[in-house]
């Protein structure tokens, strides 16, 4: 792994993730030619990390948190019996780690691992939350910014939840599959993970996963490729859901 401390002379270094910073959450209303400044405040750094490495490990004291620039990293955490369940996969221009850095003090309960090559963004979030001397307008609005996606994020887990209340695997699939629809604004959406990792995430065998799929698309209720879906009977895709 290789690291190096973000030097706001280093203007060009910003601008190769420009297209990302630009539609990251974080940096709404932020101006690109601020974005240096902001990053000496907030102390970050950037981390490249291999397939397979781990930015953060479970039970890791958690300080600061991180904006993936480029690759995929998977947050996952393991149960008692030693059963390993994905908790979501983050792309670039989303964070990880900023509820449990907000939380002060703890010890991180996930391992994120990266599943592609991935350079991330780490911030000290104790210079975020203590703004500079000056109070100036862009930490305002990253201090704003971050507590929007938290809210985001706490609905985002309130929804996982409600999709695995659900008694059946066709019913836990198809509630998940609806949302992803709804989340996308369209009948065709993608999503992030694998077969393996929408069992683990749905908490299911990968099997069982695929016999539904399989039958949900008999039944003509949606058709999809890989991570691709495409729903053909929203109503019966809800009724679905609600058994």
């Amino acid at each position: 792994m290789e690291n190096v401390i973000f030097d706001p002379v280093f203007s060009q270094i910003v601008c190769k993730w420009e297209p990302i910073l630009a539609h990251c959450p974080l940096f709404l209303d932020i101006a690109p030619e601020e974005w240096p400044g902001l990053f000496s405040c907030l102390g970050a750094r950037l981390h490249r990390y291999d397939r397979g490495e781990m930015p953060l490990v479970e039970g890791q004291p958690l300080d600061r948190f991180g904006l993936v620039l480029s690759g995929e990293v998977e947050v996952a955490q393991e149960d008692a019996s030693g059963n390993r369940h994905i908790i979501g996969r983050i792309l670039p221009g989303e964070l990880y780690g900023e509820t449990l850095a907000c939380a002060g003090g703890m010890h991180s309960p996930v391992t994120v691992t990266a599943v592609s090559p991935s350079e991330i963004l780490d911030i000290d979030y104790s210079r975020l939350a203590s703004p500079c001397g000056k109070m100036c307008a862009r930490h305002t609005s990253i201090i704003r910014n971050l507590l929007r996606i938290l809210a985001d994020k706490n609905l985002l887990l309130t929804r996982k939840m409600d999709v695995l209340t659900r008694k059946t695997i066709r019913a836990r699939v198809a509630s998940y599959l609806l949302a992803e629809m709804r989340r996308a604004g369209y009948f065709e959406f993608s999503i992030p993970f694998d077969r393996n990792g929408l069992a683990e995430y749905l908490a299911c065998d990968r099997s069982a996963l695929s016999r539904e799929l399989s039958r949900l698309r008999g039944d003509g209720f949606l058709d999809y490729g890989k991570n691709r879906f495409s729903v053909l009977d929203a109503p019966a895709l809800a009724e679905a859901a609600s058994i």
